[in-house]
Protein backbone atom coordinates (compact mmCIF):
# COMPACT_ATOMS: atom_id res chain seq x y z
CA UNK A 1 0.00 0.00 0.00
CA UNK A 2 1.15 3.42 -1.05
CA UNK A 3 0.45 6.91 0.56
CA UNK A 4 1.29 10.45 0.62
CA UNK A 5 3.87 12.22 2.10
CA UNK A 6 2.97 15.61 3.31
CA UNK A 7 5.67 17.99 4.24
CA UNK A 8 5.05 20.97 5.93
CA UNK A 9 8.35 23.65 7.47
CA UNK A 10 6.40 25.89 9.57
CA UNK A 11 8.94 27.79 11.30
CA UNK A 12 12.26 28.72 12.61
CA UNK A 13 15.22 26.11 12.26
CA UNK A 14 18.94 27.33 12.03
CA UNK A 15 21.84 28.11 14.12
CA UNK A 16 24.85 28.15 11.30
CA UNK A 17 28.36 27.06 10.88
CA UNK A 18 29.50 25.10 8.12
CA UNK A 19 29.98 21.67 9.26
CA UNK A 20 27.89 18.85 9.18
CA UNK A 21 26.06 17.60 11.84
CA UNK A 22 25.12 14.10 12.97
CA UNK A 23 22.09 12.60 12.32
CA UNK A 24 18.92 13.68 14.74
CA UNK A 25 16.62 10.90 15.99
CA UNK A 26 13.02 11.71 16.10
CA UNK A 27 10.85 10.47 19.55
CA UNK A 28 7.30 10.28 20.02
CA UNK A 29 5.94 14.19 20.59
CA UNK A 30 3.88 12.54 23.63
CA UNK A 31 2.79 9.42 25.40
CA UNK A 32 -1.01 10.55 24.11
CA UNK A 33 0.40 11.67 20.64
CA UNK A 34 1.24 7.76 19.16
CA UNK A 35 1.37 9.30 15.70
CA UNK A 36 3.66 12.46 16.03
CA UNK A 37 7.30 12.22 16.12
CA UNK A 38 9.51 15.44 16.77
CA UNK A 39 13.67 15.84 16.49
CA UNK A 40 15.04 19.17 17.33
CA UNK A 41 16.89 20.46 14.42
CA UNK A 42 19.65 23.15 14.06
CA UNK A 43 21.79 24.85 11.24
CA UNK A 44 24.73 27.37 11.52
CA UNK A 45 26.26 29.30 9.04
CA UNK A 46 28.87 32.19 9.22
CA UNK A 47 29.97 34.14 6.08
CA UNK A 48 33.51 35.79 6.31
CA UNK A 49 34.29 37.97 3.31
CA UNK A 50 38.00 37.37 1.81
CA UNK A 51 39.12 40.89 3.50
CA UNK A 52 38.78 39.95 6.45
CA UNK A 53 41.87 39.46 8.63
CA UNK A 54 44.47 41.78 10.66
CA UNK A 55 47.30 41.42 13.33
CA UNK A 56 47.97 41.88 16.91
CA UNK A 57 51.59 42.17 18.05
CA UNK A 58 50.56 41.94 21.82
CA UNK A 59 52.96 43.44 24.11
CA UNK A 60 56.39 43.69 22.58
CA UNK A 61 59.69 42.96 23.86
CA UNK A 62 58.32 41.07 26.85
CA UNK A 63 59.85 41.67 29.95
CA UNK A 64 61.29 45.45 29.12
CA UNK A 65 60.16 48.34 30.79
CA UNK A 66 58.89 50.03 27.68
CA UNK A 67 56.93 47.74 25.39
CA UNK A 68 54.23 48.68 22.89
CA UNK A 69 50.89 46.87 20.91
CA UNK A 70 50.19 47.19 17.86
CA UNK A 71 46.88 46.04 16.57
CA UNK A 72 44.80 46.44 12.99
CA UNK A 73 41.86 44.60 12.43
CA UNK A 74 39.52 44.79 9.49
CA UNK A 75 35.82 43.07 10.12
CA UNK A 76 33.92 41.28 7.49
CA UNK A 77 31.17 38.74 8.78
CA UNK A 78 27.92 38.12 8.29
CA UNK A 79 26.01 34.67 10.61
CA UNK A 80 22.40 33.95 11.13
CA UNK A 81 21.00 31.72 13.36
CA UNK A 82 17.59 29.71 13.81
CA UNK A 83 16.46 26.96 15.38
CA UNK A 84 13.97 24.92 16.05
CA UNK A 85 11.86 21.27 15.90
CA UNK A 86 10.80 18.31 13.26
CA UNK A 87 7.69 16.85 13.79
CA UNK A 88 6.13 14.31 11.50
CA UNK A 89 2.58 13.00 12.15
CA UNK A 90 0.37 10.85 9.93
CA UNK A 91 -2.20 9.08 9.68
CA UNK A 92 -3.53 10.85 6.25
CA UNK A 93 -0.30 11.75 4.97
CA UNK A 94 3.28 11.70 6.85
CA UNK A 95 2.84 15.46 7.35
CA UNK A 96 6.27 17.36 8.37
CA UNK A 97 6.00 20.86 10.11
CA UNK A 98 8.76 22.79 11.86
CA UNK A 99 7.49 24.53 14.16
CA UNK A 100 10.01 26.97 15.63
CA UNK A 101 12.18 27.33 19.34
CA UNK A 102 11.43 31.39 20.69
CA UNK A 103 14.94 32.77 20.83
CA UNK A 104 16.85 31.07 18.94
CA UNK A 105 17.55 32.78 15.55
CA UNK A 106 19.54 35.26 15.23
CA UNK A 107 20.73 37.48 12.45
CA UNK A 108 24.15 39.25 12.81
CA UNK A 109 26.71 41.81 10.95
CA UNK A 110 30.46 42.92 11.96
CA UNK A 111 32.01 45.13 9.55
CA UNK A 112 34.74 47.78 9.34
CA UNK A 113 38.30 48.46 10.67
CA UNK A 114 39.89 48.92 14.36
CA UNK A 115 43.54 50.09 14.23
CA UNK A 116 45.67 51.41 17.11
CA UNK A 117 48.69 51.55 19.23
CA UNK A 118 49.70 51.30 22.74
CA UNK A 119 52.29 51.39 25.20
CA UNK A 120 53.41 50.33 28.37
CA UNK A 121 56.27 52.11 30.58
CA UNK A 122 57.84 50.96 33.89
CA UNK A 123 60.09 53.23 35.42
CA UNK A 124 62.56 53.69 38.69
CA UNK A 125 63.11 56.98 39.67
CA UNK A 126 64.69 57.91 43.39
CA UNK A 127 63.50 54.72 44.07
CA UNK A 128 59.87 55.41 43.50
CA UNK A 129 58.47 52.78 40.52
CA UNK A 130 55.92 54.63 37.89
CA UNK A 131 53.37 52.79 36.05
CA UNK A 132 52.06 53.75 32.68
CA UNK A 133 49.80 52.15 29.72
CA UNK A 134 47.81 53.93 27.66
CA UNK A 135 47.67 55.25 23.73
CA UNK A 136 50.55 56.32 22.39
CA UNK A 137 50.71 59.81 21.74
CA UNK A 138 50.22 61.34 18.30
CA UNK A 139 49.20 57.77 16.88
CA UNK A 140 46.11 58.15 15.31
CA UNK A 141 43.57 55.05 16.83
CA UNK A 142 41.22 54.45 14.60
CA UNK A 143 38.25 52.23 15.65
CA UNK A 144 35.80 52.40 12.47
CA UNK A 145 32.86 49.09 13.27
CA UNK A 146 29.64 48.19 12.44
CA UNK A 147 28.28 45.73 15.19
CA UNK A 148 24.92 44.85 15.78
CA UNK A 149 22.65 41.61 15.99
CA UNK A 150 18.77 41.16 15.98
CA UNK A 151 17.33 37.61 17.46
CA UNK A 152 13.80 36.57 16.02
CA UNK A 153 11.52 33.35 16.61
CA UNK A 154 10.25 31.97 13.44
CA UNK A 155 11.89 31.10 9.84
CA UNK A 156 12.38 34.20 7.83
CA UNK A 157 10.57 33.25 4.90
CA UNK A 158 9.39 37.32 4.99
CA UNK A 159 12.76 38.65 6.21
CA UNK A 160 14.58 39.81 9.05
CA UNK A 161 16.81 43.11 9.40
CA UNK A 162 19.80 43.96 11.25
CA UNK A 163 21.33 47.43 11.19
CA UNK A 164 24.38 49.55 12.68
CA UNK A 165 26.55 52.74 12.37
CA UNK A 166 30.01 53.35 13.22
CA UNK A 167 31.33 55.95 14.86
CA UNK A 168 32.45 59.23 13.02
CA UNK A 169 35.79 59.45 12.26
CA UNK A 170 38.15 62.12 10.71
CA UNK A 171 40.04 60.87 7.64
CA UNK A 172 41.82 64.59 6.95
CA UNK A 173 42.77 67.40 8.74
CA UNK A 174 44.49 70.45 7.85
CA UNK A 175 45.05 73.86 9.21
CA UNK A 176 44.62 77.13 7.36
CA UNK A 177 45.41 79.76 10.04
CA UNK A 178 48.97 79.89 9.01
CA UNK A 179 48.11 80.21 5.03
CA UNK A 180 44.62 82.39 5.74
CA UNK A 181 46.77 85.08 7.43
CA UNK A 182 45.63 84.53 10.71
CA UNK A 183 48.06 84.55 13.49
CA UNK A 184 46.09 84.98 16.94
CA UNK A 185 47.63 83.67 19.74
CA UNK A 186 45.73 80.44 21.37
CA UNK A 187 43.48 80.39 18.03
CA UNK A 188 43.79 77.68 15.42
CA UNK A 189 41.45 76.41 13.27
CA UNK A 190 41.24 74.45 9.47
CA UNK A 191 39.39 71.98 7.50
CA UNK A 192 38.62 68.32 8.17
CA UNK A 193 36.69 65.81 6.55
CA UNK A 194 34.77 63.43 9.16
CA UNK A 195 32.93 59.94 8.10
CA UNK A 196 30.75 57.29 9.32
CA UNK A 197 28.97 54.21 7.97
CA UNK A 198 25.10 53.34 7.97
CA UNK A 199 24.81 49.47 7.45
CA UNK A 200 21.72 47.23 7.05
CA UNK A 201 21.67 44.15 6.15
CA UNK A 202 18.55 41.60 5.78
CA UNK A 203 18.26 38.34 5.65
CA UNK A 204 15.37 36.09 4.47
CA UNK A 205 14.77 32.20 3.77
CA UNK A 206 13.95 31.40 -0.07
CA UNK A 207 13.32 28.04 0.30
CA UNK A 208 13.65 25.17 2.49
CA UNK A 209 14.54 22.07 0.45
CA UNK A 210 13.38 18.76 2.22
CA UNK A 211 14.81 15.32 0.34
CA UNK A 212 14.96 12.27 0.89
CA UNK A 213 17.81 10.88 2.07
CA UNK A 214 20.46 9.52 -0.57
CA UNK A 215 18.47 11.51 -3.12
CA UNK A 216 20.08 14.75 -4.97
CA UNK A 217 16.91 16.29 -5.76
CA UNK A 218 13.55 17.39 -3.34
CA UNK A 219 10.71 15.84 -2.67
CA UNK A 220 8.19 15.21 -5.41
CA UNK A 221 5.99 18.13 -3.79
CA UNK A 222 9.21 20.56 -3.93
CA UNK A 223 10.57 23.04 -1.49
CA UNK A 224 8.88 24.93 0.89
CA UNK A 225 8.83 28.39 -0.12
CA UNK A 226 6.36 30.32 2.47
CA UNK A 227 5.55 30.04 6.48
CA UNK A 228 3.10 26.91 6.99
CA UNK A 229 4.24 25.42 3.69
CA UNK A 230 3.46 21.92 2.44
CA UNK A 231 5.41 19.32 0.44
CA UNK A 232 4.52 16.39 -0.52
CA UNK A 233 6.06 12.69 -1.37
CA UNK A 234 5.33 9.23 -1.60
CA UNK A 235 5.79 6.85 1.44
CA UNK A 236 5.67 2.89 0.12
CA UNK A 237 5.43 2.00 3.76
CA UNK A 238 8.27 0.31 6.24
CA UNK A 239 9.67 1.06 9.51
CA UNK A 240 11.64 4.21 9.07
CA UNK A 241 11.69 7.28 7.03
CA UNK A 242 14.73 9.33 6.50
CA UNK A 243 14.67 13.47 5.22
CA UNK A 244 17.46 16.29 4.95
CA UNK A 245 16.63 19.52 6.12
CA UNK A 246 18.10 22.05 3.75
CA UNK A 247 17.40 25.75 4.07
CA UNK A 248 18.62 27.93 1.44
CA UNK A 249 18.76 32.22 1.72
CA UNK A 250 20.21 35.50 0.71
CA UNK A 251 21.56 37.94 2.37
CA UNK A 252 21.16 41.70 0.75
CA UNK A 253 23.03 44.47 2.74
CA UNK A 254 22.42 48.65 1.76
CA UNK A 255 24.55 51.19 3.05
CA UNK A 256 25.72 54.27 3.55
CA UNK A 257 29.01 55.71 3.35
CA UNK A 258 28.83 59.63 4.57
CA UNK A 259 31.63 61.96 4.25
CA UNK A 260 31.51 65.09 6.04
CA UNK A 261 33.28 68.17 5.16
CA UNK A 262 33.68 70.78 8.11
CA UNK A 263 35.97 73.34 9.60
CA UNK A 264 36.50 73.43 13.46
CA UNK A 265 38.22 75.83 15.32
CA UNK A 266 40.55 75.42 18.15
CA UNK A 267 40.67 78.66 21.02
CA UNK A 268 41.19 79.06 24.83
CA UNK A 269 38.13 78.34 25.44
CA UNK A 270 35.44 75.83 24.27
CA UNK A 271 36.97 73.88 20.81
CA UNK A 272 34.07 73.52 18.19
CA UNK A 273 33.40 72.65 14.57
CA UNK A 274 31.10 73.69 11.71
CA UNK A 275 29.83 70.90 9.61
CA UNK A 276 29.47 72.02 5.65
CA UNK A 277 27.51 69.03 4.73
CA UNK A 278 26.79 65.71 5.06
CA UNK A 279 27.21 64.03 1.68
CA UNK A 280 25.92 60.65 1.48
CA UNK A 281 27.16 57.76 -1.08
CA UNK A 282 24.59 54.65 -0.94
CA UNK A 283 25.70 51.14 -1.87
CA UNK A 284 23.92 47.83 -1.89
CA UNK A 285 25.52 44.18 -2.90
CA UNK A 286 23.36 40.60 -2.43
CA UNK A 287 24.66 37.58 -1.36
CA UNK A 288 22.65 34.56 -2.59
CA UNK A 289 22.34 31.02 -2.50
CA UNK A 290 23.12 30.85 0.96
CA UNK A 291 22.69 27.12 1.58
CA UNK A 292 22.90 25.72 4.69
CA UNK A 293 24.57 22.15 5.44
CA UNK A 294 21.77 19.63 5.69
CA UNK A 295 20.47 18.11 8.79
CA UNK A 296 19.04 14.78 8.41
CA UNK A 297 16.28 13.58 10.35
CA UNK A 298 15.36 9.58 11.04
CA UNK A 299 11.98 9.15 12.01
CA UNK A 300 11.44 5.70 13.80
CA UNK A 301 7.64 4.09 12.26
CA UNK A 302 5.54 1.51 13.63
CA UNK A 303 4.97 -1.19 10.45
CA UNK A 304 1.82 -3.55 11.10
CA UNK A 305 2.42 -7.06 9.69
CA UNK A 306 1.02 -10.94 10.46
CA UNK A 307 3.54 -13.13 10.98
CA UNK A 308 4.20 -15.75 8.40
CA UNK A 309 3.05 -18.82 8.49
CA UNK A 310 -0.45 -18.22 10.11
CA UNK A 311 -2.40 -17.19 7.97
CA UNK A 312 -4.34 -18.21 4.40
CA UNK A 313 -4.10 -15.42 1.50
CA UNK A 314 -6.96 -15.36 0.17
CA UNK A 315 -6.62 -12.47 -2.90
CA UNK A 316 -5.28 -9.74 -0.55
CA UNK A 317 -7.49 -11.08 2.42
CA UNK A 318 -5.73 -12.34 5.46
CA UNK A 319 -7.78 -15.43 7.15
CA UNK A 320 -7.79 -17.04 10.22
CA UNK A 321 -8.80 -20.05 10.22
CA UNK A 322 -10.35 -21.60 13.92
CA UNK A 323 -10.94 -25.20 12.44
CA UNK A 324 -14.04 -27.38 12.95
CA UNK A 325 -16.01 -28.16 16.28
CA UNK A 326 -18.85 -29.80 17.32
CA UNK A 327 -21.82 -28.13 18.42
CA UNK A 328 -21.87 -26.53 21.75
CA UNK A 329 -17.73 -26.49 21.73
CA UNK A 330 -15.63 -23.35 21.42
CA UNK A 331 -12.87 -22.25 19.08
CA UNK A 332 -9.75 -20.36 19.69
CA UNK A 333 -7.01 -18.99 17.74
CA UNK A 334 -4.15 -16.45 18.39
CA UNK A 335 -3.94 -14.01 15.75
CA UNK A 336 0.08 -13.61 15.73
CA UNK A 337 0.87 -9.75 15.34
CA UNK A 338 3.97 -8.39 14.52
CA UNK A 339 5.80 -5.09 14.55
CA UNK A 340 8.28 -4.56 12.09
CA UNK A 341 9.15 -0.90 12.63
CA UNK A 342 11.05 0.97 14.84
CA UNK A 343 8.20 2.28 17.05
CA UNK A 344 6.04 1.34 19.07
CA UNK A 345 2.29 0.04 17.40
CA UNK A 346 -0.48 0.85 19.06
CA UNK A 347 -4.43 0.42 18.25
CA UNK A 348 -7.58 -0.98 18.78
CA UNK A 349 -9.07 -4.32 17.58
CA UNK A 350 -12.87 -5.10 16.82
CA UNK A 351 -14.35 -8.46 15.77
CA UNK A 352 -17.51 -9.14 13.67
CA UNK A 353 -19.74 -11.95 12.91
CA UNK A 354 -20.25 -13.87 16.10
CA UNK A 355 -16.59 -14.11 17.14
CA UNK A 356 -15.10 -12.72 20.20
CA UNK A 357 -11.70 -11.24 21.66
CA UNK A 358 -10.00 -11.23 24.65
CA UNK A 359 -8.39 -7.94 24.23
CA UNK A 360 -9.63 -4.80 22.16
CA UNK A 361 -6.32 -2.81 22.61
CA UNK A 362 -3.34 -3.11 20.85
CA UNK A 363 0.23 -2.75 22.55
CA UNK A 364 3.67 -4.43 20.43
CA UNK A 365 7.03 -2.73 20.79
CA UNK A 366 9.60 -2.93 18.07
CA UNK A 367 10.35 -5.96 15.80
CA UNK A 368 7.84 -7.81 18.65
CA UNK A 369 5.18 -10.15 17.91
CA UNK A 370 2.18 -10.78 20.04
CA UNK A 371 0.45 -14.22 20.52
CA UNK A 372 -2.34 -13.00 23.08
CA UNK A 373 -4.60 -11.84 20.57
CA UNK A 374 -7.09 -14.61 20.91
CA UNK A 375 -10.32 -14.51 18.77
CA UNK A 376 -12.74 -17.38 19.67
CA UNK A 377 -16.32 -18.39 18.62
CA UNK A 378 -18.53 -20.89 20.44
CA UNK A 379 -20.66 -22.93 17.74
CA UNK A 380 -24.41 -22.78 18.83
CA UNK A 381 -25.52 -24.46 15.22
CA UNK A 382 -23.93 -26.35 12.48
CA UNK A 383 -22.41 -24.34 9.43
CA UNK A 384 -19.47 -22.09 8.67
CA UNK A 385 -19.04 -18.83 10.10
CA UNK A 386 -16.67 -16.41 8.63
CA UNK A 387 -16.07 -13.04 10.66
CA UNK A 388 -13.59 -9.88 10.63
CA UNK A 389 -11.02 -8.89 13.11
CA UNK A 390 -10.33 -4.76 12.24
CA UNK A 391 -7.36 -3.57 12.80
CA UNK A 392 -6.76 0.61 13.99
CA UNK A 393 -3.59 1.09 14.45
CA UNK A 394 -0.80 4.02 13.94
CA UNK A 395 0.79 2.53 11.16
CA UNK A 396 1.51 5.28 8.48
CA UNK A 397 0.32 3.47 5.71
CA UNK A 398 -1.88 0.58 6.86
CA UNK A 399 -3.71 2.81 9.34
CA UNK A 400 -6.66 -0.12 9.25
CA UNK A 401 -5.82 -3.91 8.64
CA UNK A 402 -8.57 -6.26 8.37
CA UNK A 403 -7.87 -10.00 8.99
CA UNK A 404 -10.65 -12.54 8.06
CA UNK A 405 -11.62 -15.43 10.67
CA UNK A 406 -13.51 -18.89 9.47
CA UNK A 407 -15.08 -21.56 11.79
CA UNK A 408 -16.85 -24.77 10.85
CA UNK A 409 -19.28 -26.17 13.16
CA UNK A 410 -20.31 -29.94 12.72
CA UNK A 411 -23.62 -31.90 14.48
CA UNK A 412 -22.47 -34.62 16.55
CA UNK A 413 -23.74 -38.35 15.50
CA UNK A 414 -25.33 -40.96 17.80
CA UNK A 415 -25.38 -44.48 16.71
CA UNK A 416 -28.94 -46.03 16.77
CA UNK A 417 -31.39 -49.12 15.57
CA UNK A 418 -34.78 -49.19 15.21
CA UNK A 419 -35.18 -46.58 18.49
CA UNK A 420 -35.67 -48.54 21.97
CA UNK A 421 -38.40 -49.68 24.88
CA UNK A 422 -40.13 -51.55 21.85
CA UNK A 423 -41.52 -48.52 20.37
CA UNK A 424 -40.93 -49.85 16.74
CA UNK A 425 -41.35 -53.02 15.03
CA UNK A 426 -38.71 -55.23 13.18
CA UNK A 427 -39.48 -55.36 9.17
CA UNK A 428 -39.13 -57.97 6.79
CA UNK A 429 -37.94 -55.69 4.05
CA UNK A 430 -34.08 -54.86 4.26
CA UNK A 431 -33.37 -51.09 3.75
CA UNK A 432 -33.38 -49.57 0.99
CA UNK A 433 -29.59 -48.32 -0.81
CA UNK A 434 -27.95 -49.51 2.36
CA UNK A 435 -28.81 -47.13 4.69
CA UNK A 436 -27.91 -47.37 8.07
CA UNK A 437 -29.83 -44.38 9.22
CA UNK A 438 -29.87 -43.48 12.77
CA UNK A 439 -33.45 -41.55 13.26
CA UNK A 440 -32.34 -40.63 17.35
CA UNK A 441 -29.95 -37.89 17.50
CA UNK A 442 -30.04 -36.81 13.49
CA UNK A 443 -30.53 -33.38 13.05
CA UNK A 444 -30.30 -33.64 8.98
CA UNK A 445 -33.63 -31.82 7.98
CA UNK A 446 -36.40 -34.93 6.90
CA UNK A 447 -34.24 -37.88 8.00
CA UNK A 448 -36.68 -38.81 11.15
CA UNK A 449 -39.93 -38.59 9.22
CA UNK A 450 -37.73 -40.65 6.41
CA UNK A 451 -37.72 -43.04 9.27
CA UNK A 452 -41.18 -43.32 10.13
CA UNK A 453 -42.50 -43.76 6.75
CA UNK A 454 -40.26 -46.98 6.07
CA UNK A 455 -41.69 -48.68 9.06
CA UNK A 456 -45.07 -47.44 8.26
CA UNK A 457 -45.11 -48.87 4.53
CA UNK A 458 -43.29 -52.81 6.14
CA UNK A 459 -46.26 -52.69 8.32
CA UNK A 460 -49.62 -52.44 5.90
CA UNK A 461 -47.28 -55.35 3.84
CA UNK A 462 -47.28 -57.59 6.74
CA UNK A 463 -51.44 -56.74 7.32
CA UNK A 464 -51.77 -57.31 3.86
CA UNK A 465 -50.16 -60.80 3.81
CA UNK A 466 -52.13 -62.33 6.89
CA UNK A 467 -55.10 -61.14 5.53
CA UNK A 468 -54.62 -63.07 2.46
Amino acid sequence: MRSVLSLAVLGPLLAFSNEAFAVELAQRCAPEQPRCETADVAFSKLIELPIQGGFDTGWVPANSPLQVHLFAQLYAETSVDLGGRLETTWPEALTLATPGTPGTGNLGIHYGVDIGAEASVTVQVLGQTYNWTGAIPFVPQFDFQVEASNAFDPWAFDGVSVSGSTMQQTLAQVDVTDFIGINIPGLSGGFALDTYVDLEASYRTNEVRLIRTGQNESVAGGAIVEEDGLSSEEFAGGGSVDFDVQPIGEVVYVGTLHLVPNFYIDTIGPDFSIPIADIPIPFEFVQKDWTFDPVTVHVPLPDIAIQDGHEEDVGSEFVLNLGSIMVGETASASLPLRNEGEENLTGTLAVSGGFTLEQTMLSIDPGATTSDLAVSFTGEQAGVFLGSVVIASNDPDEAERTVQVRVEVIEESVEGGGGSGGGTAESDEPEEDGCDCRSAGSNRPGFGWLALGVFATGLLRRRQRRSL
